[in-house]
Formats: structure tokens, C-alpha cells, sequence
């Protein structure tokens, strides 16, 4: 199996967010593996608060008019950008309620229709014999406020949930990254993602960014991670609905987790009497700072000090590269190198935020080129195999603007202003060693006694980053 990284759920001025649908999708095309747009096309009950509102009420009830109008243009743009092998983008739109809490429909097929409704029973049963999927959204705000109330879900319907997003983190309602930020109200114990795993419900996890921009896997507001056969629709969907998936905030964390050998997302039986044989493994992109088991809404295994492992024989590290640090309001263009001597880049992550349009435009074993718009900073996140002698430089206009050897990034960050004072800024931040991001754990645990027990990994990185495994049940 391989590992994909996407986001579905962004929005562009064809509902309530700025940009075109083409540039959304250009975006997602330069630095994801998959992605889809997901604009509001109806809101049945939506509340009328004042006047102003009033006739943008009137028409969210029926249909978003813009939405539904250039549909096909929707349409078309997810045929002609389906790339097997390279990028796979898939048809999807909002359907917003305050009563039963918002959900995004996503389709395999790029021919489909909208579909209207007036409930989420009803729209649940438009979509009997569609190869449609129906995912909550920020469950955790109040019920009755754009919250879910569990009572109503379908898990043949919404094989995945939606644990973190630009909102803020579904898990719980004590646990990290809450609704702050928001006139949509706090995160409430009722409809969070732990609610309706302890309710007895069937479900996987990914994240999203429900970016407003037209900026598909804005980083740091989610991610959805999936491991699928092949890169092409099928694949991903069949990923989809066997819940081989995970949640990240913004760092594409590998994480792989295993009961009795079977992978997340798994239903089995188990014998009650005999251990049962928990394998994680996690690849992060910066100091892990604990990793925990939670069985049944208790975290029941902890790992931490992850940063006291030695890493004297260390052969493989995580760097990177960030720009911007510009205190002019224009768009500054940047085109660059990072170069690598004595070792070889093995891996990258591209870690873009909006505005502009920023790629990868070529990655070799010595080098990254990067293209980038900016007036926000950027990063991008280089796996490299080498010594603490392997030397990372960032060349500009073909001139070497900044360098520094592994062994002094594990030491310090290193920084230049090569444009003069508030024109921007090349920054290498601290190198990370092998032991101290990727391990291995085990763990054995005992039947609770209950029906059904469910399992899954939290993951916190230093930076404050995290991951979330898709459960597993057993029984």
C-alpha cells in the first residue's frame, strides 16, 4: 500500500469564498495527490438573524445560485484534470444545516447531479444506489448550531469524519486546537468524534481545510492521509470506504497502526483471553513529542522523551527550507534552489499556505527547485539521507545565499535577509535525527470486557503538529 496525501474541502466564490474553481484546482494539482472542491449548494434552514441576511437566506434554502449554475463547469473540470498515476480529483459540494450540522457529498463518478433536500434523511436517501459518500463536518460544534447529533448517522453512508479542520479539532472537547476562532460557537462533548465512537459508531477519520480561498491542503489547517493500492479514483475510493485513512494537522506524518496484524479501519473478532498485539510506526517531520493509545475514550499508552534517544549513528534527517519574512504588501516572486552535498534528498513535503500559487517544479537526489508567490511564509520539508557533514545550501539568482551542515542544524537555525532589511528572508530551521522522529512501538492489551472495543493513535510532535489514526474495532 502507498500513502496519499489530499484535502477535499475548499471552497471558491461560487458559494461563500473568493477565486475560481480552475484556480482551486490548479493549486491542489501542484503540491497534492488528490483533492476536491466542495462549495455550499444548499443550506435548507438556514436562519434569517437580520435583515441583511434575509434575501441570502431565501436563496441558500433553495440552492446556491452559482453553484448550482456553473455545476457543469464543476463537472467539467474534475474530468479534464484526472490524471491516473499523478492527480485525482473528485466531484463533491456542501450541504449546510443548522439542525443536523454540515456535510460534504463527494461522488466516484464526475457526471453526477446536486442533489437537494430538505433534511439529512432525506438526503441520505437521494443517494441510495450512488456511489456517493456523505462526510460531517466540524461535528463538534453545539447540536442544533451546525453541530451533529449523532442520533442521525449513517455509517454505510459516511464511512469517514472529519476529526480536525481550519475550525479546529472534532476529537474532543477537552483535547487540543478547540473552536476558539469562531461566532459559531464553542466545541460542545455532544457531537464530538469521541461521542460518536462511544455511541457505538463505525467510522474513520481525515482531515480538512475548508479553506475559503481557492487554496486546496492549505497547510496547517488538515490534511487527509489514505493509503490506497494505486493513485487513480478507484483506488482512493475503495480506501475511502474501507476507512484506510488518517488525519493530519499539517506535516505529512507517516503513520501505520496494526491490532493483530490487521491495518486501521478494520472490524475483527479477537480472542478475549489472549493479548491483543498493537504495532505502530510513525515517520514524522520534526521531534515526535508523544504518542498515545486511546481504547474507548481513555488514552491507555503513552510514549514520550523521544528527544533523549541517541543519534550519534544517525543516517537519515529532516530539514527544510522557509521564505517570505517580507513586510511589503506585494506579491513577491521567488525562485530557488536547495542544494544538497554529501547526502541525498529521499523525500520532501511541500507545506503551502495562501495566497499565490507555490510548487515543487523539480525534485532530484541533490536538489529542489521551488516556485513560489508569496507575500505569507512558506516552507517546504526535505528527508535526507546522509552524515552530520551533509550540507544543505539555498541558492538564489545562482549565487549561494545560505548553507549549513546537518550537524550544525541539529545545533541551530540559520538565517539571511539577502534583499536588505524587510525584503524577505531565506531560514533553514533546526535538522531533526532519525531517532528522535521515526520509531517503532509495540503493545499488548486485554479485552475490557465490553461488546466492542475501539483503538486508535494520537501522534504530537514538538512543533505542534499531530496525526490521528483511523480506529480499529474489535469484538
Amino acid at each position: 500500500m502507498n500513502i496519499y496525501f489530499g484535502e477535499i474541502h475548499t471552497h471558491t466564490g461560487l458559494s461563500d469564498g473568493h477565486g475560481e474553481p480552475a484556480d482551486a484546482i490548479a493549486v491542489g494539482k501542484a503540491h497534492l495527490d488528490f483533492c476536491a472542491l466542495a462549495d455550499h449548494a444548499q443550506w435548507p434552514d438556514m436562519p434569517v438573524f437580520d435583515e441583511e441576511n434575509r434575501k441570502h437566506a431565501n436563496n441558500w434554502r433553495e440552492a446556491v445560485t452559482d453553484e448550482r449554475e456553473r455545476w457543469p463547469e464543476v463537472q467539467q473540470l474534475v474530468r479534464d484534470n484526472y490524471e491516473p498515476g499523478k492527480f485525482v480529483p473528485f466531484l463533491g459540494y456542501e450541504w449546510t444545516s443548522q439542525q443536523w450540522g454540515d456535510h460534504n457529498v463527494y461522488y466516484l463518478k464526475d457526471d453526477e447531479p446536486i442533489r437537494y433536500a430538505a433534511s439529512l434523511e432525506e438526503l441520505y436517501a437521494s443517494l441510495d444506489a450512488v456511489d456517493a459518500m456523505v462526510i460531517p463536518h466540524h461535528p463538534a460544534y453545539p447540536v442544533g448550531h451546525r453541530g451533529f447529533d449523532w442520533k442521525g448517522f449513517d455509517s454505510v453512508k459516511a464511512p469517514l469524519v472529519e476529526i480536525f479542520s481550519g475550525h479546529g479539532s472534532s476529537e474532543t472537547d477537552v483535547g487540543p486546537s478547540p473552536f476558539l476562532c469562531n461566532n459559531m460557537g464553542p466545541d460542545c462533548t455532544a457531537g464530538t468524534v469521541r461521542r460518536g465512537l462511544d455511541l457505538g459508531n463505525v467510522f474513520g477519520f481525515i482531515g480538512s481545510s475548508d479553506c475559503h480561498v481557492a487554496f486546496p491542503g492549505s497547510y496547517g489547517s488538515g490534511l487527509a492521509a489514505v493509503y490506497a493500492e494505486e493513485l487513480t479514483r478507484e483506488s482512493l475510493w475503495d480506501a475511502f470506504q474501507n476507512r484506510r485513512t488518517y488525519a493530519i494537522t499539517g506535516d505529512r506524518i507517516g503513520l501505520d497502526f496494526k491490532l493483530n496484524g490487521s491495518a486501521m479501519g478494520s472490524i475483527l473478532q479477537s480472542d478475549a483471553k489472549k493479548p491483543r498485539q498493537i504495532a505502530v510506526e510513525v515517520d514524522g517531520w520534526d521531534c515526535l513529542d508523544k504518542v498515545e493509545i486511546i481504547k474507548n475514550g481513555k488514552v491507555v499508552k503513552r510514549w514520550n522523551d523521544f528527544d533523549f534517544a541517541s543519534i550519534e549513528n544517525a543516517k537519515r534527517f529532516k530539514a527544510g527550507v522557509q521564505w517570505g519574512y517580507d513586510a511589503r504588501s506585494s506579491e513577491g516572486k521567488w525562485d530557488f534552489s536547495v542544494i544538497v552535498q554529501g547526502g541525498s534528498i529521499i523525500g520532501h513535503q511541500p507545506c503551502f499556505r495562501p495566497p499565490g500559487f507555490h510548487q515543487i517544479t523539480s525534485a532530484e537526489p541533490q536538489q529542489l527547485k521551488i516556485s513560489s508567490n508569496t507575500i505569507n511564509i512558506q516552507k517546504a520539508g526535505l528527508d535526507i539521507e546522509g552524515t552530520p557533514d551533509t550540507t544543505v545550501t539555498i541558492q538564489n539568482e545562482g549565487k549561494n545565499v545560505l548553507s549549513g551542515t546537518i550537524g550544525e542544524l541539529l545545533d541551530e537555525s540559520k538565517c539571511v535577509h539577502p534583499f536588505g532589511p524587510y525584503a524577505g528572508a531565506f531560514y533553514l530551521p533546526r535538522a531533526v535525527a532519525e531517532p528522535h522522529f521515526h520509531v517503532n512501538l509495540e503493545w499488548e492489551d486485554m479485552a475490557s470486557g465490553e461488546l466492542r472495543d475501539y483503538y486508535y493513535i494520537r501522534v504530537f510532535q514538538k512543533n505542534g503538529q499531530m496525526a490521528w489514526s483511523s480506529p480499529i474495532w474489535t469484538a
